[in-house]
């Protein structure tokens, strides 16, 4: 099953942070193994966004993140 890779999604904070989000959602409903799959669809490049984005979350906090993302895309 292949999910979505948000590549329409020309704002780069917003389409990491959907990739992110999908990743966590994937890790939780269907497992560590399901979520490699999810992200072993991307380049290099995405997948090193995709690591900022999470270290950013961890420090950050989820909800916090969130707002400051959605704050930019809406501004």
């Amino acid at each position: 099953m292949m999910h979505k890779t948000f590549d329409e999604v020309e704002n780069t904070t917003l389409r990491t942070w959907n990739r992110c989000a999908m990743a966590y959602n994937i890790k939780k409903d269907r497992g560590e193994e399901a979520c490699s799959n999810y992200l072993s669809q991307f380049n290099d490049r995405s997948k090193r966004q995709m690591a900022i984005m999470f270290e950013y979350i961890n420090l950050k906090g989820y909800e916090e993140v969130k707002r400051e993302v959605f704050r930019g895309v809406n501004s």
